[in-house]
């Protein structure tokens, strides 16, 4: 599937968008994971060999955000620091 073609346009980006600001309006984690979840498709669509890949960077990005990288600065567990 490409960008410019009537089936992403017309049926895939109408969807991925609905049901992001649906679930956006009860839980933004959960639009979220939506989005991440209509990657994996669209990649996939073009070809099963992507979704590794895609899936494993999301991973990835999600061990580094939550701060469990060997490198990542300790963070203060006190009160109002």
């Amino acid at each position: 599937m490409l960008f410019n073609s009537y089936q992403f346009v017309f049926v895939f980006l109408p969807v991925a968008m609905i049901g992001f600001f649906l679930l956006g309006r009860v839980n933004r984690l959960w639009a979220a994971g939506w989005l991440a979840l209509a990657s994996i498709v669209f990649y996939g669509y073009w070809s099963v060999k992507y979704i590794p890949p895609v899936a494993g960077i999301g991973d990835i990005q999600l061990f580094m955000r939550t701060g469990h990288s060997p490198g990542a600065p300790k963070r203060s567990q006190g009160a109002g620091c």
